[in-house]
């Protein structure tokens, strides 16, 4: 993405991976936050399966990982949002509207893992319909979606 976009913005929890993150990615035009993304802001702990490497994900119990909000970061501009954390994408999703609304950009998201939430994949959908979004592909697990106007004349 680092070659494709003029910034980009990642969000990284784990502080092993973190610090993977960091130092493979020395691009002056990749800012790197160690945070979960999600609606709210409090203090969360992160939970792996056994044997998982990388697989992550929030437990909202209090621990000592913060979240953060997309809408926090007061972008100037934003094409593309890819989220890929493990099963929290509604609320990710839910601390990015402004951003969204504003922008309208294009999303890449998974369904998977939703569930461990009370989430199921119908909420993700109606959300995105709710902000005019359709999804237009499928590549691997990531549905992308795109803003459609929905207002015509005839």
């Amino acid at each position: 993405f680092a070659d494709h976009f003029e910034m980009v913005y990642t969000f990284e929890p784990d502080p092993v991976n973190f610090h993977c993150l960091v130092n493979n990615l020395p691009y002056n035009n990749v800012i790197k936050f160690q945070c979960c993304l999600g609606d709210d802001h409090r203090m969360v702990s992160m939970t792996t399966l056994p044997n998982e490497i990388g697989g992550f994900y929030v437990n909202p119990n209090y621990g000592t990982t913060p979240t953060l909000r997309i809408d926090d970061l007061a972008l100037s501009h934003c094409d593309f949002i890819q989220l890929d954390v493990e099963g929290y994408q509604l609320f990710a999703l839910m601390g990015a509207v402004n951003t969204i609304k504003k922008f309208k950009p294009v999303i890449s998201v998974e369904f998977d893992w939703a569930f461990r939430y009370n989430v199921n994949v119908g909420d993700i959908k109606s959300f995105m319909a709710n902000l005019g979004y359709e999804k237009v592909e499928t590549y691997t697990t990531d549905h992308i979606y795109t803003y459609q106007n929905l207002s015509f004349s005839l």
